[in-house]
């Protein structure tokens, strides 16, 4: 496994010397673990940040707090390691740390699609005390995109793995869901079939329109909802919904769906390795045009997935971006409302030298909740 992390690591150091970086410093959680393979529970406390120092012609470093340092040996490749001892943090520990030269660029993770796991106060002190000592400082958000967005097979193994279980997880949640109906129970129920099928916790669970704290007011009889949930599985996300309807679907409910499930297909034939992405969501509001709806409210059909939920590539007109090999996306074409009724489809995919393939397994069934 020290191998993965290891190339990693070489292609980062490859993109900052095209771009002359002498370091960038790592703060967020999904980018940390990205690099140095170390996984804790510290991340939940914001009082105890965990920072990795990637150097351009050194070993990287870690900087975390006493607490985590058996943890940090066991699970890290990286064996230089800083330790801070005592609250409150201190960001000059980053500094001190690091042998900032006069006219050296310092990455941070200021860009799009990421955050920076230090307090504001924190992150100001850490740049005034590198511009002190002569650097500048950029955002290094899209050189780690770039690495990130393509996906080693060891992490498409990983995301397959994490689908799978959300696939079985909604299979068994639609077998044994009963009364009473309602947005808290149902979602208990699902979280409990993600842990069950083997997922290290619970990501999400959207019902209907709801998510977060959950209502007990039981759905009617004919209501449609949308469920939209993931599961976490080594870190990498899953992300994909399913739709049902309390007692048995209508007509017009079972159009709406095969019409939504069939703009979804139509998309999913025309992703090709090295195509504009901006084309695919082009045709997604064309198709949602042509059957009479809406365009789809959200702006983006579809997002990459990974360590993060929602990662770029965003399937949007503005995105700029080809599709490539080894991408793994989500896709989600269609979201149109008919009343209070929300049609949404979404499934995980995985680009390939001749289209996609499903890490996610395909529910064409409008399922019947009794």
């Amino acid at each position: 496994m020290h191998g993965e992390y290891r190339s990693r690591y070489e292609r980062l150091q490859a993109l900052m010397a095209v771009h002359g970086l002498s370091a960038i410093i790592v703060t967020s959680n999904p980018n940390y673990l990205y690099f140095t393979g170390h996984s804790t529970w510290a991340w939940s406390q914001k009082s105890r940040p965990l920072v990795a120092i990637m150097h351009a012609e050194e070993e990287p470093m870690l900087v975390i707090p006493e607490m985590d340092i058996e943890n940090a040996k066991r699970q890290s490749w990286i064996r230089k390691r800083i330790v801070w001892k005592t609250l409150p943090f201190d960001s000059s520990i980053i500094t001190r740390s690091m042998n900032v030269k006069r006219g050296a660029k310092i990455g941070l993770e200021y860009g799009a699609e990421s955050r920076i796991g230090l307090t504001v106060a924190d992150l100001r002190k850490l740049e005034r005390q590198l511009r002190t000592l002569g650097a500048s400082l950029v955002d290094a958000s899209g050189l780690i995109w770039t690495l990130r967005s393509i996906k080693s097979r060891y992490e498409v193994d990983l995301i397959e793995k994490s689908a799978k279980i959300m696939s079985r997880a909604y299979r068994n949640f639609f077998e044994k869901l009963d009364r009473p109906f309602t947005a808290r129970r149902m979602a208990s129920i699902l979280g409990q079939e993600m842990l069950r099928e083997g997922a290290d916790c619970v990501g999400f669970v959207i019902i209907g329109f709801l998510s977060g704290f959950l209502p007990d007011k039981q759905f009617e009889p004919g209501s449609l909802i949308r469920i939209d949930a993931g599961s976490i599985y080594n870190g990498y996300w899953s992300d994909f919904s399913r739709s049902a309807v309390i007692g048995i679907p209508k007509a017009n409910q079972e159009k709406n769906f095969r019409i939504a499930r069939g703009i979804l297909h139509r998309c999913l034939e025309r992703i090709r390795e090295g195509s504009m992405i901006s084309t695919l969501a082009t045709l997604a509001q064309a198709e949602m045009r042509r059957a009479g709806l809406p365009g789809n409210v959200t702006g983006r059909v579809g997002h990459g997935i990974g360590l993060d939920i929602t990662e770029p590539p965003s399937i949007a007109m503005w995105e700029k971006s080809s599709f490539r090999r080894n991408m793994t996306l989500a896709l989600e074409p269609v979201r149109f409302y008919r009343g209070n009724e929300l049609y949404h489809v979404e499934e995980n995919l995985l680009v390939t030298g001749d289209g996609v393939r499903l890490l996610s397994e395909p529910d064409e069934i409008l399922h019947s909740i009794r």
